[in-house]
């Protein structure tokens, strides 16, 4: 029974259902005794579901900052790109961004505490 939940998650794997593969392999180690030489192999196969899962996050992530950056949301964008370069600090295009929004944030805070200076 454990194979054929294994063999269900790889042809949703390969599918790109990744949510749905790594159920199967997480089933599939429910059945399996734990000592069973089987489990190195869900475990893995769980892991190759989180890392394929994790890119598509980083990748909409950086969509969705560079389409707060493009509407002139920058602290929005900040906040994405910060969250992309927590997880991996030399992330070439979200240092790019981080880099291109310094200069709109810098400004934006600057006169709005010269607003405030000046009310």
């Amino acid at each position: 029974m454990a194979n054929e939940l294994k063999e269900e998650g790889n042809k949703r794997f390969r599918a790109r259902d990744f949510v749905g593969a790594l159920e199967q392999y997480e089933n599939a180690l429910k059945l399996t005794p734990k000592n069973h030489q089987d489990r190195a192999i869900y475990h893995s196969n769980r892991a190759a579901c989180l890392m394929q899962m994790k890119h598509g996050y980083v990748r909409a992530l950086l969509r969705r900052a560079r389409a707060f950056e493009a509407v002139g949301k920058y602290e929005m964008a900040m906040l994405d790109v910060q969250t992309l370069l927590a997880a991996d600090p030399s992330h070439r295009d979200a240092l790019e961004i981080a880099r291109r929004l310094r200069s709109p944030i810098i400004g934006a805070r600057q006169e709005a505490q010269q607003d405030l200076q000046g009310s």
